[in-house]
C-alpha cells in the first residue's frame, strides 16, 4: 500500500481530489496539496488531466499541477445546477439575508437582494451597480447580501474576497461587476485571488504537516472500486497499516522513502518525535485513523472511472 505524507492511501487521495472536483468541494484542492507534499507530482498532474478529460475538455492543459491548474479544473468540473428547484432556492437565500438584519428591515432588504440578484443573473452590470448606489443599508448588509448571492464555482473565492475587501473598507462595485459575469468569466476575473486563496490554504496546512489536526475523512462518495478500500470486502479492515505506518514506508510516497533512510533502530523515538509530532499512530483515536483507514466497502462501491 502507498501511504501518502499525512498517511493516507495514495489511490484513495487521487479520488478524493476527482470527486471534489465533481461536486464541487469546498475543499478539495485538500487533496491536491496532500499529493504535491508528498511529493507525487506525476500523480498529482494525472488526476488533474483525467479529470479535465472527463469534463469533456480538450485540448489538454498543459500547466503544471498548482493552484492555476486546480482553479481551471474547478470552473471546468464544477457541477451544474438544475433549475427545478431555483424557487425555492432563491427563497430560502432570501430568507438567509433577511435574518441576518433587523426586523424593520426585512422587506427592503429582501427587495433589494432579489433585484440585485436578478441583475446579476442576466449580467446586467449598470443596472446591478445603480440597485447598489440607491440602497440606504448598512455596508455590512450589503457585503452579507454579495456573500449570499455569490454561486456556482467561484463562490467560494467571491466570499473569501468580500470578507477581505469589507475589513478594508473597500467599495464593493468591483465585486458586484464580477457578479454580473458567467461562472467562467468570474473565474478568468478571479484567478490571482484563488491562486493566492489555495496558496494560503496549502501554507496553513503545511505548517501543520504531520500532524493530527491536519487530516480530514476521505470522502464516503470517493472510495470507488478502483481505490482501496472500494476494493476491499466489508469483512477485512485496513485499519493497521495506519496504525503501525512504519513498516509500509520503504514503499510509501517519493516523500516518506526519502526520510526513511535515516531510519534505524537507534534512530527510532527520534525518528517517531519528529515525523509524529503529536504521537505515534497507534495511539491517535479511532476517528482520527477512521479519517484515513478502516473496513472495505467493496458491496456498496461505484465502478471506479475509465481510466486514460
Amino acid at each position: 500500500m502507498t501511504l501518502t505524507r499525512n498517511l493516507y492511501e495514495l489511490d484513495e487521495v487521487v479520488a478524493a481530489l476527482q470527486q471534489g472536483l465533481r461536486d464541487g468541494s469546498p475543499d478539495a484542492h485538500f487533496w491536491l496539496w496532500e499529493l504535491l507534499v508528498s511529493k507525487e507530482d506525476a500523480v498529482a498532474n494525472k488526476a488533474l488531466d483525467d479529470a479535465w478529460m472527463w469534463s469533456g475538455r480538450s485540448p489538454p492543459l498543459t500547466l503544471p499541477p498548482g493552484p492555476q491548474k486546480f482553479a481551471v479544473l474547478r470552473a471546468a468540473c464544477y457541477p451544474v445546477q438544475m433549475p427545478l428547484d431555483a424557487q425555492s432556492r432563491r427563497a430560502q437565500r432570501i430568507a438567509q439575508f433577511t435574518q441576518t438584519l433587523p426586523a424593520h428591515l426585512y422587506t427592503e432588504a429582501a427587495d433589494f437582494w432579489v433585484a440585485l440578484d436578478s441583475a446579476c443573473r442576466r449580467y446586467a452590470k449598470a443596472e446591478a451597480v445603480g440597485i447598489l448606489r440607491a440602497s440606504r443599508l448598512h455596508p455590512a448588509a450589503i457585503w452579507t447580501a454579495l456573500r449570499i448571492a455569490a454561486r456556482g464555482p467561484a463562490a467560494l473565492y467571491i466570499r473569501d474576497m468580500c470578507d477581505r475587501l469589507e475589513k478594508a473598507g473597500d467599495d464593493p462595485t468591483g465585486l458586484v461587476l464580477i457578479l454580473c459575469e458567467p461562472a467562467s468569466s468570474q473565474f478568468a476575473l478571479l484567478e490571482s485571488d484563488i491562486c493566492s486563496h489555495i496558496s494560503r490554504d496549502w501554507a496553513t496546512w503545511s505548517a501543520l504537516c504531520g500532524r493530527r489536526k491536519v487530516r480530514r475523512p476521505i470522502p464516503a462518495a470517493a472510495l470507488h472500486k478502483g481505490t482501496t478500500r472500494g476494493s476491499m470486502s466489508s469483512k477485512y479492515t485496513n485499519i493497521a497499516d495506519v496504525r503501525e505506518p512504519l513498516w509500509l514506508l520503504p514503499n510509501a510516497c517519493l516523500w516518506w522513502r526519502e526520510v526513511y533512510v535515516t531510519y534505524t533502530p537507534e534512530t527510532h523515538d527520534d525518528f517517531h518525535d519528529k515525523y509524529f509530532p503529536d504521537d505515534i499512530p497507534d495511539e491517535w483515536s479511532a476517528t482520527d485513523q477512521q479519517m484515513s483507514h478502516g473496513q472495505g466497502c467493496a458491496e456498496t462501491a461505484p465502478a471506479a472511472p475509465i481510466k486514460s
